[in-house]
């Protein structure tokens, strides 16, 4: 099964800065802050490319794009929550991501 996330773009605002970004949801006043990893991933989102694909256009450890892709989720930045077996996939690479690359967070 291939999976193509797919960021949310209505009612939000986006703003990046260096290698960051700060996502803004217009209808609840909630601020994101991306870290570098989660912007590359949350911009190049458009439901066509695969986590594969994403992880080697951004320069990214396919286990990075997977933690990144967990923390869009959980933020509610993501439109494509492909079920189940992405989240056991995503949270299992995510688990070994932060371990071996440190953790970095969405900050609300």
């Amino acid at each position: 099964m291939q999976v193509a996330p797919r960021a949310r773009r209505d009612g939000v605002i986006a703003h990046s800065l260096d290698d960051e970004t700060v996502v803004y949801e217009t209808a609840t006043g909630t601020a994101h802050r991306l870290d570098a990893a989660a912007t590359k991933v949350w911009w190049m989102a458009d439901g066509c490319h695969s986590v594969r694909e994403l992880a080697l256009e951004a320069g990214l450890n396919e286990r990075v794009v997977w933690g990144a892709l967990i923390r869009l989720q959980s933020a509610g930045l993501l439109l494509s929550a492909p079920g189940r077996w992405w989240r056991r996939r995503g949270a299992a690479s995510f688990v070994a991501a932060r371990g071996r690359y440190g953790a970095s967070t969405i900050l609300r």
